[in-house]
Protein backbone atom coordinates (compact mmCIF):
# COMPACT_ATOMS: atom_id res chain seq x y z
CA UNK A 1 0.00 0.00 0.00
CA UNK A 2 2.73 2.46 0.92
CA UNK A 3 4.47 2.00 -2.43
CA UNK A 4 1.48 3.25 -4.41
CA UNK A 5 0.03 5.71 -1.91
CA UNK A 6 1.15 8.89 -0.22
CA UNK A 7 -0.16 7.51 3.07
CA UNK A 8 1.85 5.65 5.68
CA UNK A 9 0.69 2.49 7.40
CA UNK A 10 1.65 1.83 11.00
CA UNK A 11 0.87 -1.48 12.65
CA UNK A 12 0.54 -1.74 16.41
CA UNK A 13 1.60 -4.91 18.18
CA UNK A 14 -0.05 -6.42 21.24
CA UNK A 15 2.75 -5.12 23.47
CA UNK A 16 2.15 -1.60 22.12
CA UNK A 17 -1.52 -1.82 23.05
CA UNK A 18 -0.62 -3.09 26.53
CA UNK A 19 1.70 -0.11 27.06
CA UNK A 20 -1.06 2.25 25.95
CA UNK A 21 -3.47 0.59 28.37
CA UNK A 22 -0.99 1.14 31.21
CA UNK A 23 -0.49 4.80 30.38
CA UNK A 24 -2.42 6.56 27.63
CA UNK A 25 0.46 8.97 26.99
CA UNK A 26 2.60 6.06 25.76
CA UNK A 27 0.78 6.35 22.45
CA UNK A 28 2.82 9.46 21.64
CA UNK A 29 6.15 7.66 22.01
CA UNK A 30 4.96 4.54 20.24
CA UNK A 31 3.50 6.36 17.24
CA UNK A 32 6.54 8.65 16.97
CA UNK A 33 8.92 5.69 16.93
CA UNK A 34 6.88 3.76 14.37
CA UNK A 35 6.34 6.82 12.17
CA UNK A 36 10.08 7.52 12.07
CA UNK A 37 10.75 3.93 11.02
CA UNK A 38 8.13 4.01 8.26
CA UNK A 39 9.36 7.39 7.01
CA UNK A 40 12.97 6.18 6.91
CA UNK A 41 11.97 3.09 4.95
CA UNK A 42 9.69 4.84 2.46
CA UNK A 43 11.27 8.23 1.94
CA UNK A 44 14.94 7.51 2.59
CA UNK A 45 15.11 3.90 1.39
CA UNK A 46 16.69 2.69 4.61
CA UNK A 47 16.35 -1.00 5.47
CA UNK A 48 15.10 -2.39 8.79
CA UNK A 49 18.64 -3.55 9.59
CA UNK A 50 20.04 -0.06 9.03
CA UNK A 51 17.30 1.46 11.19
CA UNK A 52 18.04 -1.03 13.97
CA UNK A 53 21.73 -0.14 13.81
CA UNK A 54 20.93 3.57 14.05
CA UNK A 55 18.72 2.94 17.09
CA UNK A 56 21.49 0.94 18.79
CA UNK A 57 23.95 3.78 18.15
CA UNK A 58 21.47 6.34 19.54
CA UNK A 59 21.00 4.29 22.71
CA UNK A 60 24.78 4.05 23.14
CA UNK A 61 25.11 7.83 22.83
CA UNK A 62 22.34 8.41 25.38
CA UNK A 63 24.13 6.21 27.93
CA UNK A 64 27.35 8.23 27.68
Amino acid sequence: MMEVSRYYMILLQKQDLELIKQDKTNIITILDKKARRVFAKKELGITDEQIDQILIEEETLELE
